[in-house]
């Protein structure tokens, strides 16, 4: 399910859909009576792996459905004080728990004010560090990156992602920057980012299909995922089908996306691969299902093609 946390510390009750107001330093008691739970349990490559086989033998079905014995995909939101998009947290739940794996922050740092953007990070990590999630994913789009110099753009960002980290020096928890939008698809962006900043905590949210989302060609994919896989932290996993011809071609970013965005088991994307190079790289994180072609279903359609997404990434775990 998604959880939304507004930017005047406000959630709704899931119990009966009102909302109910918190200080920041509730926000870990907040989470966990949410969900009915007193511990939130992280969820990575181990335990998709042990769910294969238990489904094999018969113990558990597929991540998609949540009833007794058989684990579903969750989602939690939270909104950030310059931006309206949420905040999302994806996990893994049972009748009556969940483990959820990262929060996801739709952050922006060229907003009007930065400072409450940056404060606003710092507040999740600190809430993650509580509740024990790994994992946090930090939006790479910011107001103006098609605009901005290279440079600028650079330099804002290390800054606004040295403070968030200074100031949670003692945490664990770990901030990957999604290749998503323009500039994190650029692969220069994330690498001049992470090298400057120089922390090993910050790395990358590696989206499987968003570097062939911006017009990469399929071929150079592969390439790119390789190269940022050392330093992914976590995953978002989608899959887009092109026209065979148009496949090997650069294409514009965002081309035709909303007509050829796929379930993840038929797209171009070859995920046994993807997951080959993360492995490689040595990932013991989630894969996180981010199936937008979901869109163009019915519900019924939904459920059918989340589970055989779900079965189709087990399998690749077995």
């Amino acid at each position: 399910m998604k959880w939304n946390f507004f930017r005047d510390y406000t959630v709704w009750d899931t119990a009966g859909w009102n909302k109910i107001s918190f200080a920041p330093k509730d926000a870990v008691r907040t989470i966990e009576n949410s969900y009915g739970k007193k511990e939130v349990k992280p969820f990575g490559f181990a335990e998709l792996r042990r769910l294969a086989s238990a489904k094999r033998s018969g113990e558990a079905g597929s991540p998609s459905r949540a009833r007794a014995g058989q684990p579903a995909f969750a989602e939690a939101s939270a909104r950030s004080p310059c931006h309206s998009s949420p905040c999302q947290a994806t996990g893994h739940s049972g009748e009556g728990e969940i483990k959820i794996c990262a929060f996801l922050l739709h952050n922006n740092f060229n907003c009007p004010d930065p400072q409450k953007e940056v404060q606003w990070v710092i507040d999740v990590i600190k809430t993650a560090e509580d509740l024990k999630i790994p994992a946090i994913r930090i939006d790479a789009i910011t107001k103006g990156e098609k605009e901005e110099p290279f440079e600028i753009r650079v330099t804002r960002f290390v800054d606004c992602m040295r403070q968030a980290l200074e100031a949670t020096n003692a945490s664990t928890v770990a901030l990957g920057i999604e290749n998503h939008g323009i500039q994190g698809n650029d692969p220069a962006f994330l690498k001049q980012v992470m090298e400057r900043v120089g922390n090993e905590r910050l790395g990358v949210n590696m989206d499987t299909g968003n570097f062939y989302w911006n017009g990469f060609p399929l071929n150079e994919v592969y390439d790119i995922l390789r190269s940022v896989a050392p330093y992914t932290k976590h995953t978002h996993v989608k899959n887009i089908r092109y026209p065979e011809d148009t496949r090997q071609q650069k294409r514009a970013n965002g081309w035709e996306y909303g007509k050829y965005v796929s379930p993840i088991y038929e797209g171009d994307i070859d995920h046994q691969q993807v997951v080959a190079i993360l492995k490689n790289a040595g990932y013991n994180g989630p894969l996180t299902i981010e199936d937008e072609c979901l869109g163009k279903l019915d519900a019924d359609q939904k459920k059918e093609v989340l589970r055989k997404d779900a079965v189709y990434l087990n399998s690749l775990l077995a």
